[in-house]
């Protein structure tokens, strides 16, 4: 094996000592969302317009789950008011939110709890991908921008904010297929579904990355395939992740395109309610979505002042 490859930070991943330090990470980028959900049990808290909005469909689930996302500034061609895509911010953060005794705290609390399982996530990515050195320093820089950012991002259920760390664990995962992690094409459903229902501005660069995730792990296990034969040996000579994206010995029974057909049946029950909306509601969220974006109330900024704007907002220089 090859020093350094993602062979060797796999198999390393399985000793005893390395799942110690890999728990201790993903404990150090969790530690200030642990923080905030114990101070903000102590203070009274009571949301008000978009975010009393969201705690309303909160509650109501489980009778009357909601089938698509957060109220946004989507407008039909008759003037009726959609939504962003998708219910998943409600769903995953339900269980947590009755859990914890349906209150405000409880809703800000399974919000920062949902946000800690991808940033945990993330850290797991890198720590498999490039190893503990590696991680510790993305860690570092994770929590100097959730600082940054400031904790109330990862603690209130606003919907473009809800969205954040999906995406940027979603960055990791197609950074991790180019590999041919096998696993990569289902957390990648998973991840853009939740990141597109949160807020459909996501759409057009979650999207990509989605496909990279599915095609990428295909693509790798046919090269791989190809230079075993050539080679006349099972594993790939170059260090690299087997056909399995496992790096290292097969660990699962588990081929690329099964992983495609899963993430195929994760991304239907991830877009369960807004299939469902559609079928059942007329007009459905789908067609105000389609009419909010295909005849737009504003005029278009254009190219020149879209790409100022932009530059404005990253500030790159």
């Amino acid at each position: 094996m090859l020093e350094g490859s993602e062979v060797d930070v796999d198999l390393d991943d399985h000793r005893p000592a390395s799942r110690l330090q890999t728990a201790a990470l993903l404990a150090l980028v969790g530690l200030p969302l642990l923080v905030l959900v114990a101070v903000l049990a102590q203070r009274t808290w009571y949301p008000t317009g978009d975010l009393a909005q969201a705690e309303m469909r909160m509650r109501s689930i489980p009778r009357n789950p909601p089938l698509v996302g957060a109220a946004g500034r989507i407008v039909d061609a008759e003037g009726r008011q959609g939504n962003h895509p998708g219910p998943l911010m409600f769903w995953a953060t339900w269980p947590l939110y009755a859990l914890l005794g349906r209150s405000a705290w409880a809703f800000e609390a399974a919000t920062t709890m949902v946000n800690l399982a991808w940033l945990c996530l993330a850290a797991w990515i890198v720590r498999r991908r490039a190893g503990l050195a590696v991680a510790g320093w993305w860690a570092a820089v994770a929590l100097v921008l959730i600082g940054g950012f400031g904790l109330d991002a990862l603690s209130q259920p606003w919907n473009p904010w809800v969205a954040l760390l999906p995406f940027a664990a979603l960055i990791l995962i197609a950074w991790r297929s180019l590999d041919g992690w096998v696993w990569a094409p289902v957390w990648a459903a998973a991840a853009g579904s939740y990141a597109i229902q949160g807020h459909v501005g996501y759409g057009p660069v979650a999207l990509p990355l989605v496909a990279i995730s599915v095609v990428a792990p295909v693509v790798v296990a046919q090269r791989q395939r190809r230079g075993a034969l050539g080679a006349d040996q099972v594993g790939p000579p170059d260090g690299t992740d087997l056909p399995d994206g496992s790096g290292g010995p097969s660990r699962t029974s588990i081929g690329p395109v099964a992983a495609v057909a899963l993430s195929v049946l994760a991304a239907l029950v991830c877009w369960s309610g807004p299939i469902w909306d559609v079928l059942t509601r007329d007009p459905s969220n789908a067609r105000k979505l389609l009419d909010n974006f295909g005849h737009p109330s504003e005029p278009p900024l254009g190219l020149a002042e879209g790409a100022r704007t932009f530059l404005r907002g990253i500030h790159p220089f």
